[in-house]
């Protein structure tokens, strides 16, 4: 009988495993389709618009999302996360979904006027208006889209996400080139969320109705998650109200475009993984070896990439932003390479979310947000005062960096992890990102100048060349001299051989 129970399980976890593979294989190739979409957007429109135009947008932004966050509860998490949600809960969070954004959208035109006299740019009040409507429109998006993730049928989250991303992309580009101006990103925007909107009730065959009967059940984890969104927008955006305030919207603008562009290996490829691994984790709860084995893979598989990724970035801005942005952001040189960095700290500590949440603990992660916000507005209001845009990259590096060892000492004890099987998984790609950042830094300042044009985009491709090359040498190396211990370079290797037909099996569980 427990032969019988443990060969189930096992079955289970092999299947759930499957899933999980599979799932972060679509929403991987989503997300490079969509990096691929969003960087030729970007690079296009920054030869288009100025930074000032990026900057007048940031500034409405701002307000938008705080009050996106306010009208948020993230019940679409809580419906993942509970296993056993019914109709009146699904029925539940769209109403109060509804109700929230109509009343965020009513704040924003009350408060649009303010805040272009705040900022002393009378170009923002109608930016808000507009994008308040597009609060409303995500409002009455179909609830039963949660299901694709829940159910992790992840083959339609890829059609849904790319449909809206495409739609935005086709509309965005001709209306820049044919305006100029800051509207395009506008209209770009507004684009994808009636797509979206639209996409929700024809992928879906859930019809929504209003009811609030189960909002006991659903705001006793929600008001954490609420709370947590909240001191999480502050933190991402508190930094937009002082530069744009202080600075302007050039300065903003500037700022807005280096962090996008420096955190893309963050926000492209480690978001669709979590949005994967969350739903994996939610259905291992109630088994904690196994979420720990989970956790250390994926965090194995962040690194892997996500290291290398950002600092090469953050070594080859200086080449890197004259030529394939353009003179006018070459102020953003600096900036990037802080910022990359930044985004590569960030990136490594996203993961731990998902696991706090899938534990029904959101409690720890609201605390955690509340720190990170009170330590950076302590250091990123005088750094901004004093350093202008500068100061609030630094505030953000340094912030992250100081707050790292105590997210990750909160994470060993909620998850009983030994923090040597954590640094098992860090230590080769943190050393072959390190002396990899080294060796382009070096060549790209000593032989290479930024004078653009074709030689200089051939001077780029070289130290891409030279540091993938650096590091995946250094990071085989490693793995071998450290006899091939299972993690994520071995999970690579098996993946590599499988699409190459290899016999040859590496073990790539994580004990």
């Amino acid at each position: 009988m427990a032969d019988s129970k443990e060969q189930t399980r096992a079955s289970g976890g092999g299947e759930l495993a499957g899933k999980t593979a599979r799932g972060i294989g679509w929403m991987m190739l989503l997300k490079l389709v969509m990096q691929s979409l969003g960087l030729i957007s970007t690079l296009i429109l920054v030869r288009l618009l100025s930074p000032q135009d990026f900057g007048l947008v940031a500034m409405a932004m701002v307000f938008i999302a705080i009050m996106d966050i306010f009208s948020s509860f993230s019940f679409d998490v809580v419906l993942i996360q509970k296993q056993t949600a019914e109709r009146k809960h699904y029925d539940t969070a769209w109403s109060f979904t509804l109700i929230f954004h109509l009343i965020s959208a009513l704040i924003l035109l009350a408060i649009a006027y303010p805040a272009s006299l705040y900022y002393e740019e009378p170009r923002v009040t109608n930016l808000i208006v507009i994008l308040a409507v597009g609060l409303v429109i995500t409002g009455f998006e179909n609830i039963g889209v949660v299901d694709f993730r829940k159910n992790m049928e992840f083959d339609k989250e890829f059609r849904f996400r790319l449909i809206k991303k495409v739609a935005a992309f086709s509309v965005t580009i001709p209306l820049a080139f044919y305006w100029q101006n800051y509207w395009a990103l506008i209209v770009g925007m507004l684009t994808a969320k009636i797509t979206g909107l639209v996409l929700s009730y024809v992928m879906s065959s859930y019809r929504p109705r209003f009811d609030l009967s189960a909002r006991s059940e659903l705001m006793h984890f929600s008001k954490w998650l609420f709370f947590s969104n909240i001191f999480y927008a502050f933190r991402m955006r508190g930094a937009d109200l002082i530069i744009g305030k202080v600075s302007g919207a050039r300065a903003l603008g500037l700022f807005s475009i280096s962090y996008e562009l420096s955190n893309l290996p963050s926000t492209e490829l480690v978001a669709p993984i979590n949005r994967v691994v969350f739903s994996a984790y939610s259905k291992l709860a109630g088994d904690l070896e196994a979420m720990r084995r989970g956790y250390l893979s994926v965090i194995g598989l962040i690194a892997l990439v996500i290291i290398p990724a950002g600092v090469g970035i953050a070594a080859c801005a200086r080449l890197l932003v004259p030529i394939l942005l353009g003179d006018k952001w070459v102020d953003a040189t600096q900036l990037i390479s802080i910022l990359s960095f930044y985004g590569v700290l960030a990136a490594l500590q996203t993961n731990v979310a998902s696991v706090y949440i899938a534990l029904g603990k959101p409690k720890i992660l609201t605390w955690l947000h509340l720190l990170h916000l009170v330590v950076l507005l302590a250091v990123a209001v005088p750094a901004i005062l004093s350093y202008g845009v500068l100061g609030a990259a630094w505030s953000y590096l340094g912030v992250a960096l100081v707050l790292l060892p105590i997210n990750y000492a909160v994470m060993f004890k909620t998850i009983s992890l030994a923090p040597t099987r954590f640094l098992s998984q860090l230590w080769r790609p943190v050393i072959s990102a390190a002396l990899m950042y080294f060796s382009v830094n070096t060549v790209s300042t000593r032989f290479f100048d930024t004078s653009g044009g074709e030689p200089g985009f051939i001077q780029l491709l070289a130290v891409i060349v030279l540091g993938a090359a650096v590091y995946t040498v250094l990071v085989v190396s490693l793995w071998l001299l450290s006899k091939k211990p299972p993690g994520a370079e071995s999970y690579v290797l098996n993946v590599i051989k499988a699409k190459m037909g290899s016999k040859f099996k590496v073990k790539s569980s994580t004990d």
